[in-house]
């Protein structure tokens, strides 16, 4: 398992940095909501570009979920399964996540003040197995990929231009091996 995950994050860099991508003209988007930005000049890397319906933040009145003060799982009721969410004093969505067994389960979205997706993760059985923060031009700037309750796996930051600036692996909560302009010295 972990040499086929080493596979797909090298075939990924492969695709990612190199080539010339005039020949894929698709459009194509992911579950999660991340397509590639095809307005993007030919030599210049593609944006991740959020395109999904909850970019912006919805009115709590209309978010499935029980309204807490805060994301915290432990204040839940053990046998409480679904989804529960946080309100800006206006009303607006702050934070909504899904729960099972006192733990997330699903994807936690995260939105600021403006009303703009922050952050988007999926957990799954209380496993925090993906990361994506985003500008509020609905770019990606950070995403991360966890193996295990550590965080281990793969960490990638974007520049302005979708340009990746730092791709990291992360053992015990430490940087293991890192390539881009934007790396610590390790």
């Amino acid at each position: 398992m972990k040499n086929l995950f080493i596979l797909l994050c090298a075939t990924y860099l492969f695709v990612s940095c190199g080539g010339d991508n005039s020949a894929s003209k698709d459009n194509s988007s992911s579950k999660d909501g991340a397509t590639k930005d095809q307005n993007a000049n030919k030599k210049s890397p593609e944006l991740f570009v959020y395109e999904g319906e909850l970019f912006s933040a919805p009115k709590c009145e209309d978010t499935e979920g029980i309204e807490i003060d805060w994301l915290n799982p432990n204040s839940m009721p053990v046998d409480y399964v679904g989804l529960i969410k946080v309100c800006y004093p206006d009303g607006q969505l702050q934070h909504s996540a899904g729960i099972k067994n006192n733990k997330w389960d699903g994807e936690l979205y995260l939105y600021n003040e403006a009303g703009h997706l922050s952050v988007l993760e999926k957990y799954i059985d209380g496993l925090h197995v993906n990361s994506k923060m985003y500008r509020p031009d609905r770019t990606m700037f950070f995403q991360a990929n966890y193996t295990n309750k550590s965080r281990d796996g793969e960490q990638i930051q974007y520049g302005l231009k979708g340009e990746v600036k730092m791709v990291s692996q992360w053992k015990d909560r430490k940087i293991i091996a890192c390539e881009g302009d934007d790396c610590p010295e390790l």
